[in-house]
């Protein structure tokens, strides 16, 4: 008798263990999503790290457009794109004499408001601006 009790309360305990570990946790995490499309400005590289905090599900819903200003009559054009995080990163060129240097960064379809940044790297200088999906973000680069 003494067995059979020994033998049923192992096999509950280990029931009850095979139980709490095969139940699969979902817990949501939310990150800083980086991607970084690289334009080129009558011949200097443009490297713009645009950011979105949230959970990397709602940031794959959201669309980044860019308009980067440049001086007009100069030559720019889009190098790569890597749209890991992002749905896609929609890059515009505008001709502005005031606005030249500067990138706007607007964006859509996002299930929600989530912070946002972007930093921009050329020739050595970093300058950064922070906004929201809503708001949107903008910074300049010396052009």
């Amino acid at each position: 008798m003494q067995r059979m009790t020994n033998g049923l309360l192992v096999a509950l305990v280990l029931v009850g263990l095979g139980a709490y570990v095969g139940v699969q946790r979902t817990e949501a995490f939310v990150i800083w999503c980086w991607d970084d499309p690289i334009v080129q400005v009558d011949n200097q590289t443009v490297l713009i790290r645009v950011g979105v905090q949230g959970e990397p599900a709602d940031v794959a819903q959201t669309t980044a457009y860019l308009n980067v200003f440049v001086r007009p009559g100069s030559n720019a054009r889009t190098l790569a794109y890597t749209n890991r995080y992002l749905k896609a990163e929609v890059v515009t060129f505008v001709e502005s004499r005031s606005q030249a240097g500067q990138v706007d960064i607007s964006f859509r379809d996002a299930p929600s408001t989530m912070q946002a940044a972007v930093e921009i790297s050329t020739n050595g200088i970093k300058t950064t601006g922070f906004g929201t999906t809503k708001s949107g973000v903008n910074a300049q680069f010396a052009q």
